[in-house]
């Protein structure tokens, strides 16, 4: 109920139904992980990570939680926690979230980062990006399904811009948002 209650912008709604199921069962790992996404879309970022640590703490096999935290661990502005928690996850589980997560905070870094470190997380941010694209075209794990944004061309196409190189950024962003729209 309180998914559906978020979806449907309900906020105040899907609050009060995860707190109802996290009363009626505080175990339930799955309630936990979906408040704190719930959070996130409020900003309260704090929250959000305290949530998520406790569903991984109530369930660590939930890769799925996994790859949650290290993007909020970068919503919250740990963009370094972020790359060392999803690398720590890839090293365990093979999922698309966090590759596209974990490409998404290399991207990030290359613009944060100078010399050597820069060219490092530019490197990694690309091959992240053919990581998903091989799990896009092969449909690698249900999490692949029904996803609209090509993250594969996306990722690039910030990891070039971070690095404020619109010449390189420009053909991943016009592939990315396909033929319909070009931007020079």
């Amino acid at each position: 109920l309180a998914a559906v209650m978020q979806i449907g912008w309900d906020w105040e709604g899907a609050r009060l139904a995860y707190e109802r199921a996290i009363q009626l069962d505080p175990r339930l790992a799955r309630a936990q992980r979906w408040y704190a996404g719930l959070l996130l879309q409020l900003g309260h970022l704090d929250q959000a990570l305290e949530k998520t640590r406790l569903a991984l703490d109530l369930d660590p096999w939930d890769y799925g939680a996994h790859s949650a935290y290290g993007g909020y661990l970068f919503a919250a502005g740990r963009p370094q926690q972020a790359f060392e928690h999803l690398e720590r996850t890839l090293a365990e589980r093979d999922l698309i979230s966090a590759h596209i997560n974990l490409g998404v905070v290399c991207a990030y870094l290359t613009g944060a980062s100078k010399g050597a470190e820069r060219d490092k997380y530019l490197a990694r941010a690309l091959q992240e990006a053919d990581r998903v694209r091989d799990q896009e075209m092969r449909g690698a794990d249900s999490a692949s399904d029904g996803y609209t944004i090509k993250w594969a061309d996306f990722i690039p196409a910030l990891a070039y811009a971070y690095a404020g190189d619109s010449s390189q950024a420009l053909p991943w962003l016009n592939q990315h948002l396909g033929a319909a729209t070009t931007f020079n």
